[in-house]
């Protein structure tokens, strides 16, 4: 192998040199200590989460070299905190039936589970038909059938409303005596949460009654069903078998005394 000489070499470098500025960023060599990956793009799961950082008076996030100071990370705004009051309500008289001349106290409380107070609230209680109206605390305004308070309640606080009644002569078909409390903010008619609460009135407790003898007539009718079909079934069995034993007993007789006939001399 003949010796490369001073002009070879300095062609081959410049060959070299040429191919390379040919060849652009794309084939730049590695960088050492790493290996040259695949050439496909990476997955979108793969590719890093963006992260805008800048400087007061940078927004674009350029900064100036030398300066030293760290930038200030602006990350996505979260999502916003559940809006609205947060309320519960409950209510009961602490019975669970009632006849006509019964005096009742529903007792109403509305808390407040949020974190923030919650001003101009509309509380709103129906009351059931056939209840004659004795007091309410914290003065209530009063309609025909329903009474309305309007408060506001501090964040972590129960607000207690107590209504006080008699029970008058109800419609036969009035099964139960149901009230319904509801609170709403401001002048919207949209409840933000409602209670309920009823008790059994004489006829409901007569329909109820009457629902459990037929579901017990049912319940006993559907047992004495199960209990005859499978001894039917095994009477039409047992009638089957001894036909069928019948039936083979007089073969074998008549086949017997066929068998015993004298032949022909």
């Amino acid at each position: 192998m003949k010796p490369i000489t001073t002009a070879a070499a300095a062609a081959l470098t410049a060959l070299l040199i040429a191919l390379a500025t040919m060849a652009g960023p794309a084939g730049a060599a590695p960088k050492p200590g790493h290996s040259p990956g695949p050439s496909a793009s990476p997955a979108p799961s793969q590719l890093p989460t963006p992260v805008i950082s800048a400087r007061p008076g940078h927004e674009h996030g350029h900064g100036h070299k030398g300066h030293g100071k760290p930038g200030r990370t602006v990350t996505a705004p979260q999502a916003p905190a559940a809006s609205g009051p947060q309320l519960s309500i409950a209510v009961t008289d602490g019975r669970t039936s009632v006849q006509e001349g019964d005096q009742l106290t529903y007792t109403v409380q509305l808390h407040n589970i949020g974190r923030h107070d919650v001003r101009r609230l509309r509380l709103v209680q129906t009351l059931p038909a056939g209840l004659r109206l004795i007091s309410a605390t914290r003065r209530p305004a009063t309609r025909p059938g329903s009474l309305t308070w309007r408060i506001s309640l501090p964040a972590g606080h129960t607000g207690t409303f107590r209504v006080t009644g008699r029970v008058g002569r109800t419609p036969g078909q009035l099964l139960r005596l149901a009230t319904v409390v509801c609170a709403s903010a401001g002048s919207s008619t949209r409840p933000i949460v409602c209670g309920a609460h009823s008790d059994e009135l004489p006829a409901g407790a007569v329909a109820a009654a009457q629902q459990g003898r037929a579901a017990a007539s049912a319940a006993s009718e559907r047992t004495r069903r199960e209990v005859l079909r499978p001894a039917a079934a095994g009477l039409v069995l047992l009638l089957i078998i001894s036909v069928t034993w019948l039936l083979i007993r007089r073969r074998r007789r008549i086949s017997r005394m066929g068998s015993q006939q004298p032949g022909p001399s």
